[in-house]
């Protein structure tokens, strides 16, 4: 099996949020822990590893391809997603997400046919009414396509004989 630069990822490394302090898959600690403040004004971590250290480590083809040690980047919001990341290998997630391409294909329609992304009217409860409008006209459109095709097929018609039959 070929290894790749950057196998490891911030999931391999235990980190210390405490003792500030990242610990490698080869057992390397590291050298800096540094905070700082995103763009979107929540914080972060670098955790720099030392480069002397990594460039005699073993795993190094396997961690970076960069000249100096390796460096990992850690947002506030690593552990909400790494519990999202252990609930999405759940059943239940999976179960909840099996009516996900219907809701998609829902929302498609409703953006392609209908302009759900454009509004007339200014203001928020304009704006709602009028998507529930788009929705409502949406789900008449549908009603009608459903009965039209059941009556097709209760009476054994086609569509070309529904229109004649309709008259």
């Amino acid at each position: 099996m070929d290894s790749s630069p950057n196998e490891f990822k911030i999931a391999d490394f235990t980190l210390d949020h405490e003792a500030k302090v990242a610990t490698c898959p080869g057992g390397q600690r590291s050298v800096k822990w540094c905070g700082h403040t995103e763009r979107d004004g929540s914080a972060g971590v670098n955790i720099h590893f030392d480069a002397k250290v990594c460039a005699l480590c073993p795993l190094r083809s396997r961690c970076t391809t960069g000249q100096g040690g390796r460096c990992i980047h850690v947002s506030e919001h690593y552990g909400i997603l790494e519990a999202r990341r252990a609930e999405a290998k759940t059943e239940g997630f999976w179960e909840k997400m099996r009516s996900r391409p219907a809701i998609e294909a829902t929302l498609s329609e409703l953006v392609r046919g209908y302009g759900l992304r454009r509004h007339r009217y200014r203001g928020d409860a304009k704006r709602h009414f009028e998507n529930m409008l788009k929705a409502a006209a949406c789900n008449l459109k549908r009603l009608v396509r459903a009965l039209l095709a059941g009556w097709g097929r209760a009476k054994g018609a086609g569509w070309g004989e529904l229109a004649v039959a309709s008259r």
